[in-house]
C-alpha cells in the first residue's frame, strides 16, 4: 500500500534530457541525466517510451551502472542483460532502454556481434562534466500526484500506478518504483547547493 510517505518527492538537478532510438530502431525513449543536490553522484531515468513497451520509472546511480559492467573485459562484447542488477524493478525493457540511452550519451557502441555492446567513452569524464554543469533543472521524484489523489493516498487510499489514461494497470507496468532520497552532503559549504 502506498502511504503519504512513500510518495515523498525527492529533488535531483537535471542536467540533460533527450531522446534517444530504442536499440532496435523501431521507436525512442527520453531519458533524463540526473545529479543530487551536492553534485556527488550522476543518476538516469527513463522518462517515457514512444513504443508499447514497458518500463519502471526509477531512479538509477550511474556508479550501479558502472558496477554492471565492471566485471565486463575490455573490448568484449556484451548483452545488455547486465543492466538488470542496476534497477530495482523487473520489467524485461529496463535494461534495454537504459542502454538505448548509454549509446544515446556515447558510452556504448553497437559491437560486430548482434545485440552485444562495448563500453566506449570517457565515462569519468561524462560523470564529472554532468557534475560541473550549473544548467539544471528541478526534477522531483516521483512526479507530483494530482491533488485529488494526493487528497484520497493522505485519508489512507492507495495511490493508483498507472500511467496511460483508460488503461487497466497491468502487472509489469510502467510503475514508479520508490527510491531513497538523494544523499546530502556532509561537507562544508554545501548546504548552499540545496534548494
Amino acid at each position: 500500500m502506498n502511504s503519504p510517505e512513500a510518495l515523498a518527492q525527492t529533488a535531483y538537478r537535471q542536467v540533460i534530457e533527450a531522446r534517444a532510438p530504442t536499440l532496435s530502431g523501431s521507436g525512442g525513449i527520453r531519458y533524463a541525466v540526473l545529479t543530487d543536490p551536492g553534485r556527488s553522484r550522476v543518476f538516469l531515468t527513463i522518462l517515457a517510451n514512444e513504443g508499447g513497451g514497458n518500463f519502471n520509472r526509477e531512479i538509477v546511480a550511474f556508479d550501479d551502472i558502472e558496477e554492471a559492467i565492471a566485471d565486463q573485459p575490455a573490448e568484449t562484447p556484451f548483452g545488455v542483460k547486465v543492466f538488470r542488477v542496476a534497477f530495482i524493478g523487473k520489467s524485461n525493457n529496463n535494461a534495454g532502454f537504459l542502454a538505448a540511452a548509454l549509446v544515446h550519451a556515447g558510452l556504448l557502441a553497437p559491437s560486430e556481434v548482434k545485440h552485444k555492446y562495448l563500453k566506449i567513452g570517457d565515462w569519468p569524464a561524462f560523470e564529472a562534466g554532468v557534475l560541473a554543469r550549473d544548467d539544471a533543472e528541478t526534477f522531483l521524484f516521483p512526479p507530483a500526484l494530482p491533488e485529488a489523489v494526493q487528497v484520497f493516498v493522505s485519508a489512507g487510499g492507495v495511490a493508483p500506478v498507472a500511467d496511460k489514461p483508460g488503461k487497466k494497470n497491468r502487472r509489469g507496468g510502467n510503475r514508479l518504483i520508490p527510491v531513497e532520497a538523494a544523499p546530502a552532503e556532509a561537507g562544508e559549504g554545501d548546504h548552499a547547493d540545496h534548494p
